[in-house]
């Protein structure tokens, strides 16, 4: 959420210094609400549950396989992978949708208070071009974006820490 809040705020910052170069600083709602939507904060979001659930679920899993709890779980006729692995895939889906919404929220939030208080713009204008270019599509296609993100990192996480060795 705090990373959202700092991407939106980077945002305002740099959508609206460069687009003021060029006469068209009024267009940072349009930057906020097409790159941060699009690209930024499912790349974002990803990122900070690589590094944060991610980890978690490689220590967590592999320390599990060092420690053959998932050996006990085969000798009792228990598959490990559907037991270990799709439990952590539902919760993570479960948990990143309302997570993902708020710090979305939150991101255009960080980015208009940016532009209006940091740089004088007026809230109506970044209100009209930020609703003009916003689509509900988008913001579909943002959440799914970000669905299919933290699936890869919770598949490849739990992977790494399923075959782990050593210890």
């Amino acid at each position: 959420v705090i990373l959202g809040m700092a991407v939106g705020a980077s945002i305002g910052i740099q959508g609206y210094a460069s687009l003021d170069l060029v006469g068209m600083g009024s267009l940072t709602g349009f930057i906020s609400s097409y790159a941060n939507t699009r690209e930024l904060a499912p790349m974002i979001a990803a990122i900070g549950f690589a590094a944060q659930a991610g980890c978690r679920l490689t220590a967590e899993i592999g320390s599990m396989r060092i420690a053959e709890e998932i050996d006990a779980l085969e000798s009792m006729a228990v598959r490990p992978i559907p037991y270990v692995v799709s439990t952590r895939v539902v919760a993570a889906i479960t948990t990143i949708i309302p997570l993902y919404i708020v710090t979305l929220i939150l991101s255009f939030a960080a980015a208009k208070l940016v532009v209006i208080l940091l740089h004088g713009q007026s809230g109506g204008t970044y209100d009209f071009y930020f609703n003009a270019f916003l689509k509900p599509q988008d913001l579909a296609f943002s959440v799914i974006k970000v669905l299919i993100f933290v699936v890869s990192v919770v598949i490849i996480h739990s992977y790494q820490g399923f075959y782990a060795t050593g210890g």
